[in-house]
């Protein structure tokens, strides 16, 4: 897991010049710890990569989306208020628990979540909510490039995490 989200981490800060910390917790019971667990390892770290993409790129988004705000909030405040400290990216936590039977991993980020409305889209094929200056920012870096084709295909990376986790009687 610390290899897949350090990789993610350097693309992110290539394509945003930014990206958050990623924190990965083991809050797998002393009883359980030895419990060894049969994997694809190209699965589990392509599910953790797409899930932590999308978690560093909603992350970064609401941060600049804040900077951008408060900048021109104090455009409008007077010259004798004090300086307020800037924005930060927030830490994204990666939570591991390992149980007799199951492995889940969880990640939790600050970043505002998918609206209701828009749940259902990020499970269909070909849908992104990326807008056009985000997909500019980040077709010049490894940030959304397929490690099998070497191009960058959009709305693919979710719904085909979510079939690797299904297959192997998981769910994201």
């Amino acid at each position: 897991a610390r290899r897949v989200a350090d990789q993610v981490r350097t693309h992110c800060e290539e394509a945003y010049g930014i990206a958050p910390d990623v924190d990965i917790v083991d809050c797998t019971a002393r009883k359980d710890a030895d419990i060894d667990f049969t994997y694809v390892p190209h699965h589990l770290q392509y599910m953790l990569s797409e899930l932590l993409k999308n978690s560093c790129r909603a992350s970064v988004r609401t941060y600049l989306h804040e900077l951008v705000s408060d900048v021109h909030k104090d455009d409008d405040d007077n010259a004798t208020s004090k300086p307020k400290e800037p924005p930060v990216v927030p830490t994204i936590r990666v939570v591991v628990v390992k149980g007799a039977e199951d492995v889940t991993i969880k990640i939790a980020d600050k970043a505002g979540g998918i609206p209701r409305s828009a749940a259902k889209k990020v499970w269909a094929f070909a849908h992104t909510n990326v807008d056009d200056s985000a997909i500019e920012t980040e077709q010049e870096t490894e940030f959304e490039t397929d490690e099998f084709t070497g191009s960058a295909i959009r709305g693919f990376g979710l719904p085909l995490a979510r079939i690797y986790a299904r297959y192997f009687g998981g769910e994201l």
